[in-house]
């Protein structure tokens, strides 16, 4: 598949909420957990996020990391550079939460990453972090906060995971 040819995956209006605490109790007001405890850094997150604060329809993709050369795992950095050099752009903050709010029957199963420029946490050591959200068979729909790095050290995604990404 050409990289420039990928089908739109969904469509989301984006700068539909004041506040990220609205946004937050709108999600979960539909069930999605946010986080996984007390220590989880994504509140933490959303609260030092954009919004935007006008309503903008953006197109999204959601691929593979495959889809963009890279068989193996590898660090954040470089995929959302490779996601940038193929013609595309990375999410703004809030569209995992856009995507709960506007498309809330997530598939079983369904992992996504949104590539987006990281968010930094003076209080989690520094690391840098991008919103995913999942609907898994244990934890059911969950959005968080997910370390591309930790303590200054790059981490992985998965070879198999899927991202998230825009060309608006």
């Amino acid at each position: 598949m050409d990289k420039k040819n990928f089908d739109v995956w969904k469509r989301v209006t984006l700068g539909t909420c004041g506040s990220a605490d609205e946004l937050l109790n709108s999600v979960a007001n539909l069930g999605f957990k946010i986080g996984y405890g007390k220590s989880d850094p994504t509140k933490v997150a959303v609260r030092n996020m954009t919004l935007s604060q006008t309503e903008t329809r953006i197109d999204l993709f959601r691929e593979p990391i495959s889809a963009f050369g890279f068989c193996v795992d590898t660090p954040y950095d470089k995929v959302w550079e490779e996601v940038k050099v193929s013609g595309f752009k990375l999410v703004p903050d809030e569209t995992v939460f856009q995507i709960a709010r506007q498309h809330p029957n997530t598939p079983m199963d369904e992992w996504s990453l949104m590539a987006m420029e990281p968010i930094m946490l003076v209080d989690y050591n520094s690391s840098l972090f991008a919103f995913a959200m999942v609907h898994g068979p244990v934890n059911g729909k969950v959005i968080w906060a997910d370390h591309c790095t930790s303590g200054g050290i790059p981490c992985c995604i998965r070879s198999h995971q899927h991202i998230v990404f825009t060309r608006n």
